[in-house]
């Protein structure tokens, strides 16, 4: 195995390990955080620290080229973390790892009945 693809597929290992670790804590921080505050702490922290590579890159491709599909992309983002965050009030880790887990599944499929190319290996 070439040491890129290594090391692309170590960082895949550990993205997944986050992702999937990240289901419990959540769970526990919504019984005590409304998830609207939950999600405005959690990206407002990410968001600032990320502020600085946000600017450079919005220089270099130039902000209004940027911001439509920027837009677009954060409301499906958006919608798609508060709907995992609500339901996590009314299910358990588990359940709501498992339904967002089976995008993996799905995707491929969906892109495949409108038409796209199914990924291949």
């Amino acid at each position: 195995m070439k040491p890129k693809t290594l090391t692309a597929d170590l960082a895949l290992l550990l993205a997944t390990f986050f992702w999937g670790s990240s289901f419990i804590p959540v769970k526990s921080l919504v019984a005590t955080i409304p998830p609207y505050e939950l999600l405005t702490i959690r990206f407002g922290i990410v968001g600032i620290i990320l502020l600085p590579v946000i600017i450079s890159r919005l220089k270099q491709a130039g902000f209004l080229k940027v911001c439509k599909p920027a837009t677009i992309l954060g409301i499906f983002l958006f919608s798609g973390f508060a709907f995992q965050t609500v339901g996590m009030k009314y299910t358990t880790a588990t359940n709501s790892a498992f339904v967002t887990g089976l995008n993996v599944v799905f995707v491929p499929i969906f892109l495949s009945l409108l038409g796209h190319n199914i990924p291949r290996l």
